[in-house]
This record gives C-alpha cells, structure tokens and sequence, in this order.
C-alpha cells in the first residue's frame, strides 16, 4: 500500500540479505543494510535462514552478508552502491545516482568507508585477525574465511564473486 518509501535500514544481526531481498521490491529512494565486515569484496556471503538461530556476539560466526551480495542484489532491482559506511552498506535508487559519486568498485567503497577508515580499530575494537582479510590475496582469504566457517558451511552461500 505504501507508494513512495525513502529510506529502509535492515540491521538484525543474521538473515539480513533475505530480508533485503523481500523489500527491495519496495524499491525506496535508499537502503541501508548492515554487512558481515569480515568478508571483503570478492566474496559473495549470506546466512541462510535457521529456524532455531541464536546470535550470541562474539560466539556467533555465520551471520548477515557481504558487501557483494548486497550490491549484487542492489544491481538486480536498480540500485547502486553509495558508499559503505562502517559496517553499512548505503545503496541508493539507480534514477538518483547521478545526483552523487559513487564509488568506482565494492574495494573501494569498502576501504574508505570502513578498513581504511579512521577510529576503525577503536571503534570496532574487538576484530582480530578476522579484520586482516582485505589485506590477503583474495584466493587466501577466501581459504581463511572457508576454515573459519568451516562448521557453518551448510547455512551460508559463500563463494567467490564472479
């Protein structure tokens, strides 16, 4: 019933790409959707939905979605990618994008608006060696991250974007 919806922001720490993927098709003026910072461009990742899931921070490993799978569905129904902002991906309508720069990759709208970001380390103080992806080769990374969720593999998609 809604015609004309500004803005939308999905941020529920786990199947976050699933519900973008319903409300997109609202097709608002912009969306914000928080992003499993932990995994660079170059890789395509989402929870899957798990009936009994429980997010515990810190514990938790399989939760939300990678900056690519966002802007992959963005590009499916018209949008662009903004920029990130921390650990937020900002899309924006594809008929107003000319009204602003877009970033020219998922690199580098990942590195200004979040790794090389700063106050990074402050503010997400509590990353350790899973915050160091973006400076692996991406084939490396992608292994690091296959082992890191190893147990989980079955409730994610996880692959390299093509």
């Amino acid at each position: 019933k809604y015609k004309e919806i500004d803005a939308i922001s999905v941020d529920i720490d786990s199947f976050d790409y699933y519900i973008l993927e319903k409300v997109i098709t609202l097709q608002p003026k912009m969306i914000i959707i928080e992003v499993n910072e932990d995994v660079p461009p170059g890789i395509t990742y989402a929870a899957k939905y798990k009936k009994n899931f429980s997010y515990d921070a810190g514990v938790t490993k399989n939760y939300g979605c990678s900056l690519d799978a966002v802007t992959a569905l963005g590009d499916k129904h018209g949008f662009k990618l903004l920029r990130m902002d921390w650990n937020n991906a900002i899309l924006i309508r594809e008929d107003l994008s000319p009204m602003f720069d877009l970033p020219s990759s998922n690199k580098e709208a990942y590195s200004d608006g979040y790794y090389n970001r700063e106050g990074r380390e402050k503010i997400f103080y509590w990353k350790g060696f899973d915050a160091k992806c973006f400076e692996m080769p991406l084939e490396e990374a992608y292994e690091f991250l296959l082992d890191w969720y190893k147990d989980d593999l079955d409730d994610m998609v996880f692959e390299l974007t093509t």
